[in-house]
């Protein structure tokens, strides 16, 4: 791994992260492992509910004071720059807490190409590329729902890969040889994906506009995507909150 200069990111919100990281470190102790904390909310729910903060649910306007004394766990969403924070420091691994899934590949942009972070459309391209293939093999054809039949050797499907470039424009592909499709079609079902307001998509880092997007088939199993537009994000986090 540290040979080829690869990395691992990891979003490993609800679990022990300074025993995950020290495990890591035990199996392989020549890794530099980083640890982003900072999610978890859940002691300071009172702190923040005495402060006016009424922390309601963002789908039905409750507020959470209706539901306090049932809470398990709270946890923040944060964006990519506190993982390219941890890529600065030379870690091999970084494992994070309740970052949001986007943020995985838009940290390595961010951290590889310098972008600031009032680059809102290439903050947006980045976020819209970690949509795309934060669930896998949903976007290599896992998810086709218009022409599922055809897709090829689906028990090897194929994990997606994105070619970044430093404007914001990228190719989605997977490794040859193995199942699976990317085309247009199959990125267009993926990009519907839990999406509200296409026009708003907010994230910790930016809010990215889905219907800029301009998808191109550029070669067998390579779908480019260029001219992504996005804004200034909200000021406000989105929190998971579980409760019994």
């Amino acid at each position: 791994m540290r040979e080829r200069n690869v990395k691992v990111i990891a979003n490993a919100g609800g679990v022990n992260l300074i025993a995950c990281a020290r495990e890591v470190r035990r199996l392989v102790p020549d890794l530099k492992v980083a640890v982003v904390l900072g999610d978890d909310i859940y002691g300071r729910i009172d702190e923040m509910l005495a402060s006016g903060h009424a922390l309601k649910n963002m789908e039905t306007g409750e507020p959470l004071a209706a539901t306090r004394a049932k809470i398990s766990s709270a946890n923040a969403y944060f964006g990519a720059f506190l993982l390219v924070k941890a890529l600065a420091t030379g870690a091999d691994v970084v494992i994070a807490g309740r970052c949001a899934d986007t943020a995985l590949t838009l940290a390595p942009m961010i951290h590889r190409f310098g972008w600031s972070e009032t680059d809102w459309d290439k903050l947006a391209a980045g976020t819209i590329a970690g949509h795309i293939v934060e669930c896998g093999a949903q976007c290599t054809g896992g998810n086709c729902q218009v022409d599922w039949q055809s897709i090829p050797d689906f028990a090897n499907i194929g994990y997606p890969i994105v070619e970044a470039e430093p404007d914001g424009s990228f190719t989605i592909t997977k490794h040859s040889g193995t199942g699976g499709r990317v085309h247009r079609d199959v990125i267009k079902e993926q990009l519907l994906y839990e999406l509200g307001d296409p026009r708003n998509y907010i994230t910790p880092d930016c809010i990215a506009d889905f219907t800029s997007i301009l998808l191109e088939d550029s070669g067998p199993d390579r779908v480019r995507a260029s001219g992504i537009r996005g804004g200034p994000r909200t000021p406000f986090l989105k929190v998971s909150i579980s409760y019994h």
